[in-house]
């Protein structure tokens, strides 16, 4: 050892040496043949017979615990004279001494919940924790593919651990709601609500694998296993999920943004899951989807009107039926049946052959009538025009759009 330089305590010899498993003269010789061979010491130790396979694994476990900051020195040291005397596994040990990880104590809720709910038996939790062990999956994701406990109420139970967590419920409240969620197929917040038993702190307010849900960027099973893993490792779902490469960076923070405009009442959820589409889709930051979004849900709807699809009159009942905040006036004719999607779509690709030149507004506004009052799509109506060529020198201002009324 280097003269003034400190020892490392989470050293494997020094491990081994404190609790007894060798003797301070085995580390000696050790160290000295490691350093001739540059083998690690722990193998040495195999080889010459003073370790054995099972002793040494059992600290190494406690080595890593204690490096990535798991485990308290003085805890892992307590386990491994555990070990040494019952020849329990380090885990079972850590368990005799009273230590309890984060993650078993998020493992022990979510299964009490499951089972005080009656969501599964104890012998489907065993079988599925076994299983999960083998897969190196979360209990809860385990228990959702074994088949044993459908997403729904999987969801209504991790969302359950969250309030818990947040002190907006009680475990019996949890529990209640659980059972209430998973008879009627409701979600926990409704469960709750109906009862009487929770309120929210906003109406205008969406979690953020919701919204990624709504917008299609996350299947269902992605979102309980971030929210579960969240739970365990105690970190937001944002970070759960970039780091598993289940969305970007850039879109992470642009939802969060979104989020932030829903809980201030400045877009709904749909509305941003519409956004968050184009945030990820395009790469904008919101307030521009949400700009460009007002002004092309405005020219499709001047282009309806100016076409004789629709009048002013329907436009004033659209917005009447719509609900606040009214930033799409295209999705406000089709939310109250004024308009199909397909008359949107082709408004649209309209829109575009104008943007790229090929027609006038005078031209698209043609086409348009004549394509949604035939039943047929854009292009089969420039065929039967013999538009289908581009069209030469023409070209229409987006304004022409904007300022028509």
């Amino acid at each position: 050892m280097e003269i003034g330089k400190p020892r490392n305590p989470s050293r494997v010899g020094d491990l081994l040496t404190r609790v007894g498993l060798i003797k301070q003269s085995q580390l000696e010789e050790a160290l000295i043949l490691s350093r001739r061979t540059a083998t690690p010491v722990g193998r040495i130790l195999l080889m010459t017979g003073s370790l054995k396979e099972k002793d040494l694994q059992v600290v190494l476990q406690a080595q890593h615990m204690i490096r990535t900051g798991q485990l308290p020195f003085e805890v892992a040291i307590r386990a491994l004279y555990i070990v040494k005397a019952s020849r329990a596994s380090f885990d079972e040990a850590l368990r005799m001494s009273g230590w309890t990880t984060e993650q078993e104590a998020q493992l022990g809720e979510l299964a009490e919940l499951l089972l005080s709910a009656e969501v599964v038996s104890e012998s489907q939790l065993k079988s599925a924790t076994a299983r999960a062990e083998q897969m190196a999956l979360p209990i809860g994701r385990t228990l959702v593919l074994m088949g044993l406990v459908s997403p729904s109420v999987m969801a209504a139970t991790l969302n359950a651990q969250v309030l818990l967590k947040q002190n907006e419920i009680t475990a019996q409240e949890a529990v209640h709601g659980i059972r209430i969620a998973s008879a009627r197929r409701i979600s926990l917040e409704k469960a709750l609500i109906l009862e009487g038993i929770y309120q929210p702190q906003s109406n205008s307010w969406i979690k953020l694998g919701e919204l990624f849900a709504i917008a299609g960027l996350l299947s269902e099973s992605d979102g309980l296993w971030a929210v579960e893993a969240g739970l365990i490792e105690g970190r937001p779902i944002g970070e759960i999920l970039v780091e598993s490469g289940l969305v970007s960076s850039e879109s992470r923070d642009g939802a969060l943004e979104l989020q932030k405009m829903v809980a201030e009442g400045k877009v709904n959820a749909q509305q941003a899951a519409e956004l968050l589409k184009e945030v990820n889709s395009q790469g904008v930051a919101p307030a521009q989807a949400l700009k460009s979004m007002t002004h092309l849900g405005t020219q499709v709807a001047n282009l309806l009107k100016m076409s004789g699809l629709i009048t002013d009159e329907h436009i004033s009942k659209a917005e009447e039926m719509s609900t606040p905040p009214i930033i799409d006036l295209s999705a406000c004719l089709l939310d109250a049946s004024i308009i199909n999607r397909e008359t949107i779509e082709a408004a649209r690709q309209c829109l575009e052959l104008i943007r790229d030149e090929r027609l006038k507004v005078e031209q698209a506004i043609v086409v348009l009538s004549y394509c949604v009052r035939s039943r047929i799509t854009v292009k089969q109506t420039l065929e039967e025009l013999a538009w289908d060529h581009v069209v030469q020198n023409s070209y229409a201002s987006e304004d022409d759009l904007t300022r028509a009324e």
